[in-house]
Order: structure tokens, then C-alpha cells, then sequence
């Protein structure tokens, strides 16, 4: 009886001390008898028979490079579809890759994701056990294998941040390469400019339509040149007439008035 209670001992201890993960981490359940996985608590998963690959060039918490001991994972909501230990010295190229699971229809993968959905992305600082949301500098569509190129994962937020620019976003610490400026400085950016290079509000002749807005033409409805658009009066209006005329000798007299000065 004692010796089955020692060899329960020693399985029980064995067990006990081959599981053990270091704090803030949990055994996955992709470990085997052989081999224990330790992963970050909030980026347990399983791994799907739908997938795909997302290539990651550069991961940054705020500008700062990750280490090797920080993990990358992806998210669906609050489920996660995915995850990666940081090591460039595993990576090709120093480019690593994620593999993003999807639903393939087990029940192990409900929550995961579906095709046209986009995968959220976390980082988890190792060091500082702290988990951070992070932005892609593009975001793609999950498809079943399909292969994606990221060329930053950070913590940033994208926008425009130069601050000469019409649109700068001062809570932005990522180019998005959306910087737009005011050329002519009206203070409307070109983009949505509607007089490029001239002052949108200027308006000479006080008709409610700007000048660069403004369109000559005849505005004389009973002018063969009449122009409906016209919103300036070009003062040259041109008129045609039908006369009548009989067999034989006409007698036609016409009297052209001078142009006003």
C-alpha cells in the first residue's frame, strides 16, 4: 500500500512540476507529454484547420522594437485566433509570421474567424507583463489561406502627423501617409478644395457666387447665345430674326446700335 501511495506521489509531483509555467502564463493546450507549451493567459487557443498566414515585418510599443521574449497575438472580439512568441532569430529574414485560425466548423473554433473579417492585434510586453492593442499599418481580410504582408504592428495610432499639415492629428504617433495640406492657405485642404489656388470665399461682385465659381456667358434668354449657366454677364449676346420676304425686289433696312460703354 505504501509503495502505490509513493508511485501516486511521484505521478502527482511529476505532473505537478513538468506544468509549471511561469507567472502570468498557462500551459497550452497544445502541449504534449513530451513538450509544455507556456503561453501568455489571454492568448490561449487552438489550433483550426482554417487558417492564415500573416508576415510581419516590424512590432513596436510605441516606436520601441518588441523583444524576443514578447509574444504577438490576434483576436476576434475577445477570442483569440492566434498567437507568436517573438523571435527574430526564428523568423526568416526577420520577418515572423502569424498564423490567424478560422472557424472550420468544429466546436473548438467557434468564435474564430470568418471570411472578410479582420483580425485584431495585441502585443504582450513579457517584461512588463502588459498587454497592449495594437494597430496594423494595414488592415487585411481573413480568407482561408491566404498570405498577408504587414509592414508595422505598433501601438501607435495611425494618422497624419506632421503638424504643417491641414488634417494633422495630434494623437497620432504613425504616418498613415493621409497628410493633406492647404495650398493656397484658405484653410480648406486641397482635397476638398473647390477653388485650388484661389481664395474659396472671395467674391468681388457681391452676386453669392465666389469668383472662381463663377461662369460667363449671355444671360439674355431671348439671345440665340443664351447660356442657362451663366452667373456673370459677358456682354456678348448675339440674336438672330426671321423676316419675311416676297418674289421679287425687297427693300430691307437694318439699324445696329453701338455696344454701351
Amino acid at each position: 500500500m505504501k509503495s502505490i501511495q509513493n508511485i501516486l506521489f511521484i505521478i502527482i509531483f511529476s505532473s505537478f512540476s513538468f506544468s509549471q509555467c511561469p507567472d502570468n502564463y498557462i500551459e497550452s493546450n497544445q502541449s504534449t507529454i513530451n513538450t509544455i507549451i507556456c503561453i501568455p493567459t489571454l492568448f490561449e487557443h487552438s489550433i483550426a484547420l482554417q487558417q492564415a498566414g500573416y508576415l510581419l515585418f516590424q512590432v513596436d510599443i510605441e516606436g520601441i522594437l518588441i523583444d524576443n521574449n514578447d509574444w504577438v497575438g490576434a483576436f476576434n472580439g475577445e477570442q483569440c485566433v492566434g498567437a507568436i512568441q517573438w523571435n527574430l532569430n526564428e523568423c526568416n529574414n526577420d520577418v515572423c509570421s502569424i498564423n490567424i485560425y478560422g472557424n472550420d466548423g468544429n466546436e473548438y473554433s467557434n468564435g474564430y474567424m470568418l471570411p472578410e473579417e479582420y483580425p485584431d492585434f495585441r502585443i504582450y510586453d513579457h517584461s512588463e507583463n502588459m498587454y497592449y492593442s495594437a494597430n496594423p499599418s494595414s488592415q487585411e481580410p481573413w480568407f482561408n489561406f491566404s498570405f498577408y504582408f504587414i509592414n508595422r504592428l505598433t501601438t501607435f495610432e495611425y494618422g497624419c502627423i506632421d503638424s504643417n499639415a491641414c488634417n494633422f492629428d495630434s494623437l497620432a504617433g504613425a504616418d498613415d501617409g493621409s497628410c493633406e495640406y492647404d495650398s493656397d492657405g484658405d484653410g480648406t485642404c486641397d482635397s476638398i478644395d473647390i477653388c485650388p489656388g484661389e481664395d474659396d470665399f472671395l467674391d468681388t461682385d457681391g452676386d453669392m457666387v465666389v469668383d472662381c465659381m463663377e461662369i460667363l456667358g449671355c444671360m439674355d434668354s431671348s439671345a440665340s447665345n443664351y447660356n442657362s449657366d451663366a452667373t456673370d454677364d459677358n456682354q456678348d449676346c448675339t440674336y438672330s430674326f426671321d423676316i419675311d420676304h416676297h418674289p421679287g425686289a425687297n427693300l430691307v433696312s437694318y439699324l445696329i446700335l453701338p455696344l454701351d460703354e
